[in-house]
């Protein structure tokens, strides 16, 4: 049974119309509706409202037509407060003042980076850009990370580097003397040992011969060294000499172990001792003792003896702990009174005969080194080789308390500047004082700058 609701569904045309429907035009040709009593609701406007029941006009507000005409919303104070003084003057003429054209800001200006805002900043893009920010986990000083691996032990501080030495050294050029060693074009030096007052220096090759500066049998070549001491594939020779008394005295060693003396400059040998260790460098105290740097199962090892035939032997230690070295074959080895130096191509470490080391430098490219004197007490002195051809060298200078400071700067002869530079030995003169620096070619002369 159908109720009237549904018959009134029922009547009401489908969405998408029927067949029977009249078209879509023929709707367009009915006549509008002319009387208000046949206007439907939904079409109807609102003419017959009265619009302006319930809105009170105030009294002061102006009724004529002209003023209804002209009137205009009230939206406050204009943003651009000019000062008053400055109105008068434009509109009297008297003072320019402001006027429109003046506020005409979008002709004749250059673009502006301002953003207005939009990324909030009116700061210029470049200005905001520039700026270096901060690292996301650094803190005001911008070193968090270290503060924190300092803090767990993680990370050491780096020592400083040394400083520069208030007493200066130079060279002395006047004094520079070239090296006449007859060295054979197939062969080249190998080490050479010095010593000063008077000045002698004495080399050996990396084929087994012994060259003396100065020396007549230099032209021929130079001296052979034993046979026994002929150089192997360990390596070339190692050289000392040291002054005792009125003599000079030579040792001579190949790299398997095997060394020997010579009191004539190389003429004559002693029989050949054969230490049974590795020997990695040697040098020529007092009296004509030899001190011997070998290594032995790992081990390095300080070998002592006057004679070559009794022999001292103890480990290398720096503050309890065996000595390590970076290489072996750059090892050097310096002497003077009860002191000793041990160098490679990064440390030095220094020591009184029978105690422990001490480290007293690093990161220096070390060639050679000698006692500024024969006390105890004496500094040390060492030279820092540059990495490249024409890179000056450094000397250095180490105290007792470990405290190293640089002394002068010295360029190596045009002679060695095709190669790296090397210094191969060095020697102090006490009755100068001053220091002798040894290359392939050349024996410089370094003292302290004389005072003005």
């Amino acid at each position: 049974m159908k109720s009237e609701v549904d018959d009134w569904l029922s009547e009401l045309p489908p969405l998408d119309g029927a067949d029977d429907e009249p078209a879509a035009e023929d709707g367009l040709n009915e006549e509008l509706p002319d009387s208000e009593e046949d206007a439907s609701l939904d079409d109807a406007t609102a003419d017959d409202l009265e619009v302006d029941d319930g809105v009170d006009f105030a009294d002061d507000e102006p009724s004529s037509t002209d003023d209804d005409e002209r009137w205009e919303a009230d939206v406050g104070e204009p943003e651009l407060d000019f000062a008053d003084d400055a109105k008068d003057e434009g509109a009297e003429g008297d003072v320019p003042g402001v006027g429109e054209s003046d506020l005409d800001l979008a002709d004749d200006l250059p673009p502006s980076a301002d953003d207005a805002g939009e990324e909030g900043t009116t700061d210029a893009i470049e200005q905001a850009l520039d700026e270096e920010l901060p690292a996301l986990d650094a803190d005001d000083e911008g070193d968090f990370e270290d503060a924190l691996l300092l803090e767990t032990g993680l990370m050491f501080t780096p020592p400083e580097g040394p400083r520069w030495s208030a007493e200066r050294w130079e060279r002395v050029p006047s004094a520079d003397r070239t090296l006449a060693l007859a060295v054979p074009d197939d062969d080249a030096v190998a080490a050479i040992a010095m010593c000063a007052a008077p000045d002698l220096v004495v080399s050996v090759t990396v084929a087994g011969r012994l060259l003396v500066d100065g020396d007549a049998v230099a032209s021929r070549a130079g001296r052979r060294l034993p046979t026994a001491l002929a150089p192997g594939k360990a390596g070339p020779p190692v050289l000392g000499l040291a002054r005792a008394g009125a003599s000079t005295v030579v040792w001579a060693a190949n790299r398997t172990g095997r060394l020997a003396r010579s009191d004539d400059l190389g003429r004559t040998w002693s029989p050949p001792v054969d230490v049974a260790k590795s020997i990695l460098a040697l040098a020529v105290g007092e009296g004509g003792s030899v001190v011997v740097l070998a290594e032995h199962v790992g081990t390095i090892e300080i070998l002592t003896s006057s004679t070559g035939l009794e022999w001292d032997i103890r480990p290398a230690l720096v503050e309890g702990r065996p000595l390590e070295l970076g290489s072996a074959a750059s090892a050097w080895l310096a002497v003077g009174g009860s002191s000793l130096a041990i160098g490679d191509a990064s440390r030095v470490w220094i020591g009184q005969k029978g105690t422990d080391l001490r480290l007293v430098a690093t990161s220096a490219v070390a060639g050679a080194g000698v006692f500024a004197g024969q006390g105890d007490d004496a500094p040390f002195v060492f030279v820092e080789a540059g990495t490249e051809a024409d890179e000056s060298m450094r000397l250095f200078r180490a105290a007792r308390d470990g405290r190293v400071e640089v002394l002068a700067e010295i360029a190596a002869p045009e002679d060695d500047r095709t190669d790296t530079p090397t210094v191969f030995a060095m020697a102090w003169d006490e009755l100068s004082p001053s220091l002798r620096v040894a290359f392939a070619t050349m024996v410089c002369t370094v003292a302290p700058r004389a005072k003005s």
